[in-house]
């Protein structure tokens, strides 16, 4: 599936409009909802003469959502607003990142890029005391299992705030790199967000890893806007990605961005990212069969056979499965458990 979003090309656009005429409008809508670029699709469409060539039930469900989308993003707003008013409140020093930070200023209209939750990225030591605070502030505060070795999460009124202490899961990075960071921040608009290089190195690896690539198509869409809109300082990109051993993560996310838009990305960039020849065949392979999809059916097998992939080095694959199966959870008495 492709996205009719700035960028994509006139092939891409042709597929996805055949697409849309080949499948009930219901699942088509549902399908953008989850990549969450249904509002973006429908901002393009109009915007470039296409929305004529859609299927006329798709364009009515895409302006009935329009509302909603908005909605919720005005309310995950006001959440982000409070939250970082309370970390300002008990001196702990954060970054937003993901959706809420990079449609401040990626996007036209915040509501084209919504996201399913808040991100924020607090120093390991904070935690608890962050976390309890905010439940006393009147926030539900929950430790799923799944994700309690790098973050918590926290609710108020319908939206979920996750609460980060490392950008990836523990060993996934040969050297978590949360606190340079949050001491590298800088302002952005309202927000505190990462600098342009840590940046641009979360957007590259964060989906790579957690969301096995081809997770969402707004991951993609993200990073073809941040390169096509900065000037990206790849030396210090590239250099950080070798400190913590992804950059055949990041070649990875590339790749996929490319297969769906023109992305400006240097040639020199590409031979500092590829991995071997032999890997990157591998690597290409999985993602023709779309990772994220299969982990759906398959989990255990795209965790391993492609997943484990991204680390740079046998090594770095072998310190992310000893990491995972230690499994040094937070510990946060009375929090609810799921």
């Amino acid at each position: 599936m492709a996205v009719l979003a700035e960028g994509a090309s006139p092939a891409r656009q042709a597929r996805a409009i055949e697409w849309m005429h080949a499948n009930p409008a219901e699942q088509v809508v549902q399908a953008l909802a989850n990549d969450l670029v249904d509002q973006l699709v429908l901002r393009a469409a109009e915007a470039s003469g296409l929305a004529a060539r859609l299927p006329v039930r798709v364009i009515q469900l895409l302006s009935a959502r329009r509302m909603l989308v908005a909605v919720n993003v005005i309310r995950q707003e006001h959440v982000l607003g409070e939250a970082c008013a309370l970390l300002d409140e008990i001196g702990v020093e954060y970054v937003v990142f993901k959706g809420a930070l990079v449609r401040q200023f990626l996007y036209a209209k915040p509501y084209l890029r919504p996201s399913a939750d808040v991100d924020l990225l607090v120093p390991p030591g904070e935690v608890p005391r962050v976390a309890r605070f905010f439940e006393q502030r009147g926030y539900d505060l929950t430790v799923q299992a799944h994700s309690d070795t790098h973050e918590v999460w926290l609710g108020r009124l319908g939206v979920g705030l996750d609460l980060h202490w490392s950008l990836l899961r523990p060993g996934r990075m040969r050297k978590d790199i949360a606190r340079e960071i949050i001491e590298g921040r800088v302002r952005r608009g309202s927000l505190w967000g990462p600098s342009d290089t840590h940046l641009t190195v979360a957007m590259l690896v964060h989906p790579a890893i957690t969301d096995y690539v081809t997770g969402r198509l707004i991951s993609a869409v993200d990073l073809d806007l941040w390169l096509r809109k900065r000037q990206v300082r790849w030396d210090e990109v590239t250099h950080l990605l070798g400190r913590i051993g992804l950059r055949a993560a990041a070649w990875a996310m590339l790749f996929w961005t490319c297969s769906l838009f023109e992305t400006p990305v240097p040639s020199e960039i590409w031979r500092e990212l590829a991995p071997s020849m032999l890997r990157r065949r591998y690597l290409e392979f999985w993602l023709g069969l779309d990772p994220a999809r299969l982990y759906g059916r398959v989990s255990w097998l795209a965790r391993g056979a492609f997943s484990l992939a991204l680390q740079d080095r046998v090594r770095d694959a072998s310190r992310a499965v000893w990491t995972l199966a230690r499994k040094e959870r937070l510990s946060l008495p009375q929090a609810s458990r799921m």
